[in-house]
């Protein structure tokens, strides 16, 4: 079975795509679409990360940066066609990868009898694609030359990669895994199509975005974080809410901030909001707007 999510291919129903914004080395917020095995380490009962799930043998993760061959101009990102060569060579590296096995040398050095490497999910921005595995044992070069050598299409690709012993799994947590916002996003692809059933085009306008904390300090100092960003109005609800029960109130603020209503506007304010919602203690609800015509839907 398979969804559409991302705007380039279609992907298995454990994998999810999303947009979001990241600071740059230069503090530079650049846009970058995000394709992640939710599979490997998320807790089904609430679609968390959680490190427990994934398979405890799986310590190194390994970043291999691979330069876009034709880039588009928006945003540096892939395009259709290069976009399935570079799923491609995913495919291939993870099956290179899975039936690599050292030789006598690298047995010594002691690395495992047989190296076994996932494939977890990749970034995409500013003319790259960063593909991420986590193995058993580092991933040697023979792996990057026999997946390259595999298909006319791959030979003109170039890889560069980074390796570390990881057990937190915090490239998968901190790159890729949306964590308190997979769930909204989810629910977003839902809400929009609902809007694009109504005649909606997604133009920008107001759209309210709900957050909750635990307490009324959490939800003051969230405010007060928000100060700089200018886009946003803030305004706190007058009430507390019930919560999991009724010991445990949510203080809820709603952001309002104009926007496109696309999946890829939605995409980068609610992981924001979310991840700064997180830091507070807080947790994203979701959003609301009104659809062209001026009817609602939220």
């Amino acid at each position: 079975m398979t969804i559409e999510q991302g705007p380039t291919r279609r992907v298995e129903l454990n994998w999810f795509d999303y947009f979001c914004q990241r600071a740059d080395f230069d503090r530079v917020h650049v846009l970058m679409l995000i394709q992640v095995d939710l599979t490997f380490a998320t807790r089904a009962s609430d679609l968390t990360f959680d490190a427990s799930k994934a398979d405890p043998a799986l310590t190194w993760c390994t970043t291999m940066r691979v330069p876009l061959r034709d880039p588009e101009a928006f945003a540096g990102m892939a395009s259709a066609a290069e976009a399935d060569l570079l799923d491609l060579l995913a495919d291939r590296l993870e099956a290179a990868a899975n039936a690599y096995a050292p030789g006598i040398l690298g047995r010594l050095r002691g690395r495992t009898p047989r190296l076994r490497a996932r494939y977890v999910g990749c970034e995409t921005g500013r003319g790259v694609r960063t593909l991420v595995f986590y193995s058993t044992d580092s991933i040697p070069g023979e792996v990057y030359k026999t997946a390259l050598s595999s298909s006319p299409g791959l030979r003109a690709y170039s890889i560069s990669s980074a390796a570390d012993r990881q057990p937190d799994l915090a490239t998968y947590r901190d790159n890729l895994h949306p964590r308190g916002a997979l769930r909204s996003l989810i629910l977003t692809e839902a809400q929009l199509e609902t809007l694009r059933e109504h005649g909606d085009r997604g133009d920008p306008r107001e759209v309210a975005h709900d957050l909750t904390f635990p307490s009324a300090e959490a939800r003051q100092a969230f405010i007060q974080s928000s100060k700089n960003k200018t886009a946003r109005t803030l305004t706190p609800w007058p009430e507390p809410v019930a919560g999991d029960n009724n010991d445990s109130p949510r203080y809820g603020v709603t952001a309002h901030i104009t926007h496109f209503v696309t999946r890829m506007s939605l995409g980068i304010y609610v992981v924001e909001l979310a991840l700064e919602a997180a830091h507070h203690g807080g947790t994203y609800e979701g959003w609301g707007t009104m659809v062209s015509e001026g009817s609602s839907a939220d």
